[in-house]
């Protein structure tokens, strides 16, 4: 079981996903986040989840449902998000926040474009896009419990 100082790597996490009673060694990692969650919709909170989580626009901007275009936009000032995209950037933050708390943050990028054998073989990034968001949760769930959802 993972306590909330413990986080583990990539590898540990798709292992630790695919096989929930599977014991697992994990260091624990100084925190490279404010716990404080940033406030949807301001200029600056799209780009600073983009940047924890170690994505491109264009990578940032599929996992919102909005173009590359938008997503610059709504890196900039003045451009307050449509209530939907509001919504989306909050769920992406507080997803963000949790893989944070289990894992390294430098790894959350390359993890979110990895193909993993517990989704068949989709990457994190292809579940958010088809809406599985859940099955994140749950293989979150799985990690910080050692027990399946």
């Amino acid at each position: 079981m993972l306590n909330s100082t413990q986080k583990c790597t990539r590898s540990d996490l798709t292992s630790r996903a695919s096989q929930a009673t599977m014991s697992v060694d994990i260091t624990p990692m100084p925190s490279t986040r404010s716990s404080k969650p940033v406030a949807p919709g301001s200029a600056s909170s799209a780009r600073d989840i983009r940047t924890h989580l170690g994505l491109t626009q264009t990578r940032m901007a599929r996992l919102l449902g909005v173009s590359t275009r938008k997503m610059s936009e709504l890196e900039s000032p003045g451009s307050p998000p449509r209530p939907e995209t509001r919504r989306r950037l909050t769920e992406i933050d507080r997803l963000s926040q949790a893989l944070g708390e289990i894992m390294d943050a430098a790894d959350l990028g390359p993890w979110l474009d990895t193909p993993n054998d517990a989704f068949e073989g989709s990457t994190p990034l292809q579940l958010v896009e088809r809406g599985e968001i859940d099955r994140l949760w749950q293989m979150i769930h799985t990690v910080r419990t050692g027990q399946p959802g």
